[in-house]
């Protein structure tokens, strides 16, 4: 799977709320307290999947004291036969002068990454999909929420 896959941005409107309740049953990992997402915590989804292709979305609830101008990510997937393969992308998410680029949800900005181009799934079975950080640090800190939903074609 070589495909150059990039990346549509989807940004919640007003009025949609954070969208939590509909990743529902989907892997939402809650930094709690710390606030922080450390490299030893990725969001990890396996599934069974019978579909041809899918398209991964990922969550990001950043707090607004967020100290990069960007964020920067790995998506890995592993299927049934032990066929691997990774996505590396990044979002940039506050504007050089410091002004956020997507809509405020109270002290919070949420935000949802859409794969613009589908997975192709070349068999059926268990497939597991991991999303991890790639920024510098260890752990980055003001992202309250990070999570991933698989949408089967």
């Amino acid at each position: 799977m070589n495909n150059r896959l990039f990346l549509m941005v989807w940004v919640l409107l007003s009025g949609l709320g954070c969208g939590c309740s509909s990743w529902e049953g989907d892997r939402l990992y809650d930094t709690g307290d710390s606030g922080c997402w450390a490299l030893e915590n990725p969001v990890v989804v396996s599934s069974e999947i019978d579909a041809s292709s899918i398209r991964p979305q990922v969550y990001i609830n950043f707090g607004q004291d967020y100290p990069y101008m960007n964020l920067q990510m790995s998506l890995r997937w592993t299927g049934p036969s032990g066929q691997e393969d990774r996505y590396d992308f990044q979002s940039t998410v506050v504007d050089p002068a410091g002004d956020w680029l997507i809509d405020a949800e109270g002290a919070s900005y949420p935000l949802i990454l859409t794969l613009k181009d589908s997975i192709v799934i070349p068999e059926p079975g268990r497939w597991t999909f991991t999303l991890s950080h790639n920024m510098r640090e260890e752990q980055i800190c003001q992202i309250r929420q990070v999570g991933i939903r698989l949408e089967m074609e």
